[in-house]
């Protein structure tokens, strides 16, 4: 049974998802944002359905045909995309009304919430440090762990922090990057958005011949005191049942589910 006082963040998580995922877009020609009220449609114009989303829908009537439109805006472009089936989107089982209409569920993700004001401490590995990017080449170094995820490693990820530069690197951007550099190589990640309800946790990445070492560990722990500091409470992150032990050891509680379909 998920507490009450999670029940009632979990709408707070979401928004800083949906927040996070329209930021860059909103901000940047080239990019787009359709932001209805039962629907969100963010168009990054890469064609990489990593930075392409159809999210925050609530849909109470002509199910089918609202589906249709927010996919046939991407077949109109031609561009990949990830449709984020998140706690509150409407109706409860849109996930089957997506795959009558030919998506497939890709990935199921745990929503986790932590309490900033219990962050463990922890020593950080010897030989690991934590910088925030603040330069073009802590970017370029944020983007090519980042890409690393992918198999083979995924190039639009390096020309997509490239053309956000501008955005990010802003002295009080909300948009804050980590990256942990063992022995000055760069070999993990963590990317922090604040609003003013909560601090959500993304783009936490390992090299993978630096896993297991509590490198992702210690980048995802900056990122939450960096949170910690600004006033924030609470924090919010998306993980897979693989990697849910990492949020485990530093306070993060699972409180729902999300889903990806493509």
């Amino acid at each position: 049974m998920i507490p009450t006082f999670k029940q009632q963040l979990i709408p707070r998580m979401e928004n800083n998802f949906f927040a996070y995922m329209s930021y860059y877009a909103r901000r940047l020609p080239g990019m787009r944002v359709i932001d209805q009220e039962n629907i969100l449609i963010v168009d990054s114009s890469f064609s990489s359905d990593t930075f392409n989303y159809i999210c925050r829908a609530r849909f109470d009537a002509d199910v089918n045909r609202k589906i249709n439109l927010a996919v046939g805006y991407f077949k109109s472009i031609n561009l990949p995309y990830a449709w984020w089936v998140t706690p509150h989107s409407q109706p409860h089982d849109l996930g089957t009304y997506l795959e009558r209409c030919g998506l497939q569920q890709t990935e199921q993700d745990l929503g986790m919430i932590a309490d900033l004001s219990k962050l463990p401490v922890l020593k950080t590995p010897e030989g690991l440090e934590v910088r925030r990017v603040n330069s073009i080449e802590r970017l370029h170094d944020f983007a090519f762990v980042v890409s690393s995820v992918f198999d083979p490693p995924d190039p639009v990820v390096r020309l997509f922090y490239e053309n956000v530069s501008s955005v990010v690197l802003t002295e009080h951007c909300p948009m804050r990057l980590f990256v942990a550099y063992f022995d000055e190589k760069p070999v993990s990640t963590s990317a922090l958005f604040m609003d003013v309800e909560m601090a959500g946790i993304y783009s936490v990445a390992t090299l993978q011949t630096f896993r297991r070492r509590g490198f992702g560990t210690s980048v995802t722990l900056s990122a939450l005191q960096a949170a910690r500091h600004e006033g924030l409470e609470f924090a919010a992150l998306q993980a897979s049942e693989d990697g849910k032990h990492i949020y485990e050891i530093l306070g993060f509680e699972n409180c729902c589910d999300f889903y990806v379909y493509q």
